[in-house]
C-alpha cells in the first residue's frame, strides 16, 4: 500500500482490490470501493480585491458494503494500512449491529466498457497556476467597466482522480477538471445583480459574461419600488430556471417518490408540463458540470428521459431500486438516493430578446433563493426573488422591483411554460446544487405575493 505521494492509477487499483477481496473474504457483498484524488483551488474577491487563495489535496477512499442484507458505508482519508484494516472492522461491525434492509437488492453487475467523454479534462485547468488572478482581475474590470461599484465572488478549479472497484466485477477511472466562477456585484445597499459560470474546459469557462451580467443587473436594478401582489407572466433568466428545473429533476429520483417527497408521485405517463417542454438527464453530456463515465456503482452512465412533450416519462434509478420496480436502471447511483447528473432543458426557437419584446406586462426574475415547500407531494413552494427583479411592460424593461416572493405550485409552472429561448447556459449554485443546463423561459401567469 503505498502513499498519497507515490499512488499512481495502477497501485490506486490495487489498493481498492485488496480492500474488496477482504471484505468479501469476512462474509460481505455488494462491495464498492472508490478512491479518489481531488485538487482544489479557491480564490476569494471581496470589495473588488482578492483576499485569498487556497489550495488544498484531499484523497478519500469510500466503502460501501452489504453483509447478509445490512448495509454499511463510511468514508477514510488515511489510507495507510492500519486506517483501512480499522475502516474493514468498524464497517463490518456497523453491518451487523444494523437492521437488515430487505429492499436492498444489490449492485449492478459487471464488468462493463466505457466510454471516454468529451471535453471533460482539461490541462490548462490542472496546470493553471498564477493565471488564475489574472482571470479574476480580468472579471472584477469587466464588471466596474459596466457601472458596478464592488464586487466579490469566487472563482474555483478542481482537478479529481477517481478509482472505482466493486465485488461485481466494475472496474473504472475517470480523470476530470472543473472551474467555477461566482460574482455578486453592487452599485448600492438596494442594487445588486448576481451571476455564475461554469465549465470542464478552460475556454468554455465565461466568466466575462458572468461578470458584465451581474453588473448589468445591479446597475439596473438601482432604486427599487414596490409591486402590488397579483398572477403575472414572468421571463426567468437562466440562473433563476436553473433552481426550478434543479426541483424537477430531484422530485424524479426514486428516492424522493418513496419518502413522500415528490410531486411526481403516481405521475408516471401523465401530463407534467407544457407540450413544448423536454428534459432529459444527461451523465455523459461533454462539458457537463457533473458528466462521469460511470455511476457509483459502476453501471455506465446515459441519456434519461424525464418529460418528454410534457409527459413524465421515467423516474431516475439505481440498481436496487429499478429492479424493486421491474424498471431499467438509469444509472443515477448514488447509493441510497439516485440524484441526477446533468438536468437539461431542450431549447427553444427564439432568442432572449425576442421573449422579452413579445412581453406585453410582466417581470423579469435574475435569481432565486430560499426556495421551500409547503407541501412536498403536491409541490406547493415559495421562492424569494433577488438581485435583479424588473417589471416590464411592452416589450421593455421600465423599473426596479423588491421585496416579492413567488408563491405557486411546481406543477403549475411547468405547465405554464409559454416559451423557452433558444440560448442555454449551464448553471450550479447556492440554490441549484445539481448542474442545469437552460435557456431562459416565458411562464405565464405565476402568483406573486409580497415578501415582507
Amino acid at each position: 500500500m503505498k502513499n498519497k505521494k507515490n499512488r499512481d492509477i495502477k497501485n490506486s487499483f490495487r489498493l481498492a482490490r485488496h480492500v474488496v477481496r477482504e471484505l468479501h473474504n469476512r462474509g460481505a457483498s455488494s462491495i464498492i470501493v472508490e478512491i479518489a484524488d481531488d485538487s482544489k483551488k479557491q480564490l476569494k474577491f471581496v470589495n473588488n480585491h482578492i483576499i485569498s487563495v487556497t489550495d488544498w489535496d484531499i484523497e478519500t477512499m469510500s466503502i460501501f458494503m452489504d453483509y447478509k442484507k445490512r448495509v454499511a458505508a463510511l468514508q477514510i482519508q488515511q489510507l495507510d494500512e492500519k486506517s483501512i484494516r480499522h475502516a474493514i472492522e468498524v464497517l463490518l461491525r456497523n453491518a451487523k449491529n444494523s437492521v437488515a434492509n430487505k429492499e436492498f437488492m444489490g449492485i449492478s453487475k459487471g464488468p462493463f466498457r466505457y466510454r471516454q467523454i468529451n471535453q471533460t479534462y482539461d490541462k490548462k485547468i490542472e496546470n493553471i497556476g498564477e493565471k488564475s488572478v489574472d482571470i479574476v482581475e480580468k472579471a472584477i474590470n469587466a464588471a466596474l467597466k459596466v457601472g458596478s461599484s464592488r464586487v466579490s465572488g469566487n472563482l474555483e478549479f478542481h482537478t479529481s482522480k477517481n478509482t472505482l472497484c466493486t465485488s461485481e466485477g466494475a472496474e473504472a477511472s475517470d480523470k476530470g477538471t472543473y472551474s467555477y466562477f461566482t460574482m455578486r456585484a453592487f452599485t448600492d445597499k438596494d442594487a445588486s445583480g448576481h451571476k455564475t459560470a461554469c465549465a470542464r474546459m478552460l475556454s468554455k469557462l465565461d466568466y466575462a459574461y458572468a461578470a458584465r451580467k451581474a453588473a448589468e443587473y445591479s446597475v439596473e436594478s438601482r432604486n427599487p419600488g414596490r409591486l402590488d401582489a397579483g398572477r403575472y407572466d414572468v421571463i426567468f433568466d437562466p440562473m433563476a430556471f436553473s433552481v426550478i428545473l434543479d426541483n424537477i429533476a430531484g422530485a424524479a429520483s426514486i428516492f424522493s417518490v418513496e419518502s413522500g417527497l415528490s410531486f411526481f408521485n403516481t405521475m408516471l405517463g401523465e401530463k407534467v408540463a407544457a407540450s413544448s417542454v423536454n428534459i432529459t438527464d444527461d451523465g455523459s453530456m461533454p462539458n457537463g458540470y457533473a458528466s462521469s463515465s460511470y455511476d457509483a456503482e459502476g453501471t455506465p452512465t446515459q441519456k434519461t428521459k424525464i418529460i418528454e412533450n410534457g409527459i413524465l416519462k421515467n423516474y431516475l434509478h439505481n440498481y436496487s431500486t429499478a429492479k424493486r420496480y421491474n424498471a431499467k436502471n438509469t444509472a443515477n447511483a448514488g447509493l441510497v438516493s439516485p440524484e441526477p447528473w446533468n438536468t437539461v432543458l431542450e431549447n427553444g426557437k427564439r432568442k432572449n430578446e425576442l421573449l422579452l419584446k413579445s412581453m406585453d406586462k410582466g417581470l423579469y426574475i435574475t435569481n432565486l433563493w430560499y426556495t421551500r415547500y409547503q407541501n412536498h407531494a403536491t409541490g406547493d413552494f415559495s421562492t424569494i426573488p433577488r438581485d435583479g427583479i424588473f417589471f416590464v411592460e411592452n416589450g421593455k424593461i421600465k423599473r426596479a422591483v423588491k421585496d416579492i416572493r413567488i408563491s405557486d405550485n411546481m406543477i403549475n409552472i411547468m405547465k405554464n411554460i409559454k416559451e423557452i429561448s433558444s440560448q442555454p447556459e449551464q448553471v450550479i449554485g447556492w440554490e441549484t446544487e445539481k448542474p442545469v443546463v437552460t435557456p431562459t423561459v416565458l411562464i405565464k401567469d405565476l402568483n406573486i405575493t409580497k415578501s415582507i
